[in-house]
């Protein structure tokens, strides 16, 4: 847990502290360890969608109550049974809610509630309910699951799908082809007479793809983060930038998808042995879904370089 606070910057920010044997006591540990605040925040680890604006609404009704917790309408007819399965009754669904968390109290209000009730309860609302103080609900989203079954983990994965926050954009690079030089292209050297020209080992097609990645992400362009005046860069591998660029992308929390590069050459690329072409990059980059490209243009007298 400390490594994944690490890696995503929040290492001053956050305190880890270890659980109890149940839910209730989970909590009381982290309140022993909360300095001096207003209020505290009760959050599922399980529930992994919650929003700023879900959270503002329960601040703000934590804030006049003292005591509030995110819920949603029942929309499911309910039915109450006995020992044997028969129904009993119906219970009317007009005023029942699906409690759900953030909850949100008074932090003198929640070590009271922890410090006087030792029953058993499922959410820390019901403990300051115990001790008379009322609980206001706000509402919540059902999009707000409660990750707990292989079922739940289809439905997280389409409200994943429909908020993924994506950009996209298109990298060009050119680079003329000279003698005496390799020709290398998304890290695999190709046999050719010729290689293309450039400050490190010119790989045109790695440097359009970190065009596009940058510019997807708005972090400069490949020209800003690897100047082609600097000698750190001198004759480099483009994969080992590749390798930069993916790092400057993951602390700005990106992650790339789906690349698409078309190579428009002076001729036809030849063949690289063991069919090599096909891995251009992989090596480098790994993407939910990959496409490659290649084309001839006889009539250029550059190789073009473009990835999307």
């Amino acid at each position: 847990m400390n490594t994944l606070l690490s890696d995503n910057g929040f290492t001053n920010s956050v305190i880890v502290c270890e659980g109890g044997e149940r839910r209730q006591d989970s909590v009381r540990q982290g309140l022993e360890r909360l300095g001096d605040c207003d209020l505290v925040v009760v959050h599922d680890g399980a529930r992994p969608f919650i929003t700023s604006e879900l959270l503002d609404r329960g601040i703000s009704m934590a804030s006049l109550t003292g005591a509030a917790t995110a819920a949603v309408p029942v929309k499911d007819t309910i039915k109450e049974s006995d020992e044997e399965g028969v129904v009993v009754r119906t219970i009317p669904r007009d005023r029942l809610w699906s409690v759900q968390t953030p909850q949100i109290f008074r932090t003198s209000l929640l070590r009271k509630a922890h410090s006087l009730v030792q029953d058993i309860v499922t959410d820390d609302a019901s403990m300051v309910e115990a001790i008379g103080h009322p609980v206001k609900l706000f509402f919540g989203s059902y999009s707000n699951i409660k990750i707990t079954t292989p079922e739940d983990l289809a439905i997280a994965d389409a409200i994943m799908n429909r908020r993924a926050n994506t950009s996209r954009e298109h990298g060009f690079d050119v680079h003329p082809l000279v003698q005496g030089r390799a020709l290398v292209l998304g890290g695999i050297t190709i046999p050719f007479e010729k290689g293309l020209a450039g400050h490190s080992d010119g790989d045109g097609l790695i440097h359009a793809v970190i065009d596009a990645i940058l510019g997807a992400a708005a972090l400069g362009d490949i020209g800003t983060h690897f100047p082609p005046g600097d000698d750190r860069y001198k004759g480099v591998a483009s994969g080992k930038l590749l390798h930069i660029t993916l790092e400057l992308l993951r602390s700005n929390r990106w992650r790339v998808t789906f690349v698409d590069a078309t190579i428009l050459a002076e001729r036809p690329i030849p063949e690289a042995p063991h069919g090599q072409h096909t891995r251009v990059a992989r090596r480098h980059i790994t993407t939910d879904r990959r496409l490659r490209k290649r084309q001839g243009d006889n009539n250029r007298r550059f190789g073009i370089y473009r990835a999307r």
